[in-house]
């Protein structure tokens, strides 16, 4: 079956699902109404400190960023037009600022007055395979299902289950399975290879397998990750499997993972930005003709009200009004009600 973009555009958010035949391979969020700090997104740009001779914080209109190099001449106070090159990258209880580079004098003009988004980043085009937009993904691609235990951070595989855990040096993986180490090993170690590629996970990461005092055993695992990884499309670099069952991956990290988006700065928890999005999308996919009502959790509230222009185009889509109710007892991540006409 040839290989086929599938893309379902909502306000606030995206999905795009790389799906060969009713397999699916990779997903993509791209959330750059909600958060236009994006990779391409041109700002004015105001320098706030030095923090090297080549470096500096700088702030975008509320949002900082590192800039490398400094302009010269460019002093404190100040403002230049600058190019993000790295979007921030969401850790476990920490943040890291995006980065940004000057801006080519093609992309500069006029400076603005005020420190601010000056063009949005460019649309994002699918590549690999061709692309088409459908209304809602489908249900059997099991995406919903696959960001919910990206979230959780429980995998199952053939004969046992995998635990993502992220840390602020990378994502640990444990295999944790009943019968043989050789084929639990070889069963996670492919099953691995397709979450990399599945979740867009970069950087370092650890993957404990099930030990095994067998050299070929383990050389075996290592072959059949390689051989599950063969046609992604991203680059890796792996080391051998130690005698305690250990092996590294490296991978480019240009972005955030589908877990980091998720998750935010929380552990195995939904951001409240992802439940907003969530329920936004709810919303436009619930039948009915009545006023749709969010009913949440008063942090969720509070990100839904800083995003007027968001919730006006929700509202277009859905072709109702928007209620917004902040309950701190409601269960879950909260949900949306149609009243009726």
């Amino acid at each position: 079956m040839p290989l086929e973009w599938l893309i379902e555009a909502l306000p606030g958010e995206r999905r795009a699902a790389l799906v060969n035949g009713d397999t699916l391979l990779e997903i993509r969020l791209l959330r750059d109404e909600a958060d236009p700090v994006q990779t391409g997104a041109i700002f004015a740009a105001r320098l706030r400190r030095k923090v090297s001779p080549t470096r500096a914080i700088v702030d975008l209109g509320g949002q900082e960023a590192f800039l490398q190099p400094i302009p010269a001449g460019l002093s404190e106070g100040r403002l230049a037009v600058v190019e993000i090159t790295r979007p921030a990258l969401p850790e476990p209880g920490k943040m890291k600022l995006p980065h940004c580079r000057p801006a080519l004098p093609e992309q500069t003009g006029r400076v603005p007055d005020q420190a601010g988004l000056i063009t949005p980043a460019p649309v994002w085009q699918p590549a690999g395979a061709p692309a088409r937009n459908v209304q809602r993904l489908p249900a059997e691609l099991g995406v919903d299902e696959a960001l919910d235990a990206a979230v959780s951070g429980e995998v199952a595989f053939p004969g046992g289950l995998l635990t993502l855990e992220r840390t602020r040096a990378g994502l640990v993986i444990d295999v944790d399975g009943s019968g043989p180490a050789l084929e639990v090993n070889v069963a996670a170690a492919r099953t691995v290879a397709r979450l990399l590629r599945l979740y867009a996970i970069g950087g370092p990461v650890m993957i404990d397998f099930l030990t095994s005092g067998s050299k070929s055993d383990r050389v075996t695992v290592a072959d059949a990750f390689d051989a599950a990884a063969q046609n992604d499309p991203t680059p890796f670099e792996r080391t051998a499997i130690n005698g305690y069952g250990l092996m590294q991956v490296i991978r480019p990290r240009p972005g955030p993972s589908i877990i980091d988006l998720l998750c935010g700065t929380r552990r195995n928890q939904w951001s409240a930005e992802s439940v907003a999005l969530r329920l936004i999308r709810e919303v436009i996919h619930a039948r009915g003709a009545g006023v749709r009502r969010i009913v949440a959790h008063p942090e969720v509230i509070d990100v839904l009200n800083r995003w007027p222009e968001l919730l006006a185009r929700a509202a277009t889509a859905a072709g109702a009004r928007i209620d917004l109710l902040a309950e701190p007892q409601v269960p879950g991540y909260g949900h949306v009600h149609v009243q009726p006409v």
